[in-house]
């Protein structure tokens, strides 16, 4: 042994290949009895689209699964789409508009314990709603943010 090619016949992996977002990402997941890589996290969040997740991502300060719907979804896609953080503490926080009325009536049915966060509705999209507005929520509901989002009450 000694090249690298020895190794990985041997089922070694050298590590130091690695860049450490990589091993960061291999070591915090679990194999499910489907063989299905999963993330382990204790809070998963649910949103509608891409742009709503790419509006509340840089505002955590902690690892959260934030999972997209993709718009309206079947009661069999949304259990689909739910099955591997059935774990996890879910969260909604879902337009507020009739298909994000129609996404949280679907999720409340089949997962009753899921804790549904409400934007205002002066900004009817999450996607639209300030950092600031949604970093509030967020910390409302017990998720850690990063301080530079919050707004301050002692703000003039």
């Amino acid at each position: 042994m000694g090249k690298d090619s020895d190794f990985k016949k041997a089922g070694i992996v050298l590590f130091n290949h690695y860049p450490y977002a990589y091993l960061k990402t291999l070591f915090s997941c679990v194999t499910t009895n489907r063989g299905v890589k999963q993330m382990i996290v204790d809070k998963c969040i649910i949103v509608e689209g891409r742009s709503d997740k790419l509006n509340i991502a840089p505002i955590f300060a902690e690892d959260v699964k934030i999972i997209c719907t993709n718009g309206t979804i079947s009661e069999d896609a949304l259990l689909d789409l739910l099955e591997p953080f059935e774990e996890c503490k879910l969260y909604t926080l879902f337009d507020a508009d009739n298909s994000g009325e129609k996404l949280r009536k679907l999720t409340k049915r089949i997962y009753s314990e899921a804790v549904h966060l409400f934007i205002p509705r002066t900004y009817i999209e999450v996607a639209n709603a300030p950092k600031k507005v949604l970093a509030n929520l967020l910390s409302d509901a017990k998720f850690s943010v990063h301080k530079q989002y919050l707004s301050s009450s002692l703000e003039i």
